[in-house]
């Protein structure tokens, strides 16, 4: 009878252990899988952020009418609309490959201010904004 209640309450115990060790491994594995959502939640949050930009057109003239034709010697006078994509010989159009840019089309963050670009050379503006030029357009009846 002894030896009964022995082997019993041995079993018991070894139940208890094994049921113990399984739910701190599920717990952990929880807690694993928890943080590693987290993680990845607050990655994709910041990769978001970093590749959300806006493109803006920008309308302008030259500074200096016998300056370089350079991004330097043209001030942003405002923001416009795409020009158009079909060449024409009167006005500013992204294909025209000829005359004064009256237009530039920088890409940047979409937390800056697309009007902070305003009033200054397009260079200082792409520099202040932490901007690229992805677009330009000429006017061939402005030489």
């Amino acid at each position: 009878m002894k030896t009964l209640v022995k082997r019993i309450i041995g079993t018991m115990s070894i139940g208890v252990m094994t049921l113990g060790i399984s739910l701190s491994a599920n717990a952990q594995s929880i807690k694993t899988e928890k943080e590693g959502k987290a993680e990845k939640e607050v990655k994709t949050s910041k990769e978001t952020k970093s590749f959300a930009t806006q493109s803006v057109w920008y309308d302008v003239v030259k500074i200096n009418p016998s300056g370089g034709d350079t991004p330097s010697n043209y001030r942003i006078v405002s923001i416009g609309s795409a020009p158009s994509t079909s060449p024409n010989p009167n006005d500013c159009a992204q294909p025209n490959s000829s005359g004064q840019y009256c237009a530039f089309q920088l890409t940047f963050d979409e937390n800056e201010d697309s009007s902070s670009a305003l009033e200054k050379d397009v260079s200082t503006a792409m520099s202040d904004l932490t901007a690229t030029q992805t677009g330009q357009a000429r006017n061939p009846s402005h030489p």
